[in-house]
């Protein structure tokens, strides 16, 4: 049987739903079910897990879907640790006697957070990217452009540095060998460890400053660094030598013909 034909059904009905969360290199598969369930070969955990309602309306795309899972639960440990990447949600509906499952709801995690025993993660739907305005380019001085992104062409394995953590201070890391590459190389680029990332928001010779602390970091640990770009024209130039892709307006005059004395145009 469909699955509709066992969900209009007068008694044959047992509903339970599965949760596909994806990562950038994992899966977290989980079931509000008893027991394990088998869909398309993939086994998903009974855990403790619960969802706010689905809204079905003209305004379903503005709506957040709250999942509420333990404390304990692996997916909010990895998130509150820092993925570095988006986690997307699929949500499949079925019953125990059939192995039809549709899907009832998409979207990706946007937040994650501690309530007492309990971790709440607020989903948006997929839907939303669908209404919101698209990014416009700007008439400025500095590149609009992602390091490493697109629009600016480089490939972020180039200019990888892998080192090993020599010492661990909250926030700040110190790994032996980027002194060479001056002062200030690495600010603005970003520390991966394992599927984790760090924003490097300051150096100091081999010490680097991340935006938040990562707490399976340890001495001897195995890390590879990324540079950052200030989006200015020098160092698009000097740094990366990719001028060609720089997508800003290094030349836009400073002075408005407008305003202030003597400046007028006439």
């Amino acid at each position: 049987m469909t699955y509709l034909e066992i969900e209009t059904s007068a008694s044959q009905a047992m509903p339970l739903e599965v949760y596909l969360f994806r990562g950038p290199d994992r899966q977290w598969r989980y079931t509000s079910a008893d027991a394990e369930v088998v869909v398309a070969g993939d086994t998903y955990l009974p855990v403790y897990i619960e969802r706010g309602s689905i809204e079905h309306s003209p305004q379903a795309a503005r709506s957040d879907l709250q999942i509420t899972v333990a404390r304990d639960n692996q997916l909010l440990a990895d998130l509150a640790a820092g993925l570095g990447e988006a986690v997307t949600l699929t949500l499949f509906r079925g019953h125990a006697s059939d192995q039809d499952f549709v899907t009832i709801w998409k979207g990706r995690v946007i937040s994650s957070a501690f309530a007492g025993a309990t971790g709440v993660l607020r989903c948006e739907s997929a839907l939303t990217s669908i209404k919101r305005q698209g990014l416009r380019r700007k008439y400025q001085c500095l590149c609009p452009h992602v390091l490493f992104g697109a629009g600016c062409g480089l490939d972020a394995e180039l200019y990888a540095v892998s080192g090993s953590v020599a010492a661990v201070a909250g926030q700040v890391v110190t790994v032996p060998g980027l002194d060479p590459f001056g002062l200030s190389w690495f600010a603005g680029g970003f520390l991966r460890f394992g599927l984790y990332c760090r924003t490097i928001t300051g150096q100091a010779y081999d010490n680097l400053e991340l935006d938040r602390a990562l707490g399976d970091l340890v001495v001897g640990s195995q890390v590879v660094i990324y540079p950052g770009c200030n989006h200015y024209v020098d160092d698009c130039a000097g740094k990366f030598g990719n001028l060609i892709n720089y997508g800003g307006w290094p030349y836009v005059p400073t002075r408005n013909p407008f305003s202030g004395l003597g400046s007028s145009i006439l």
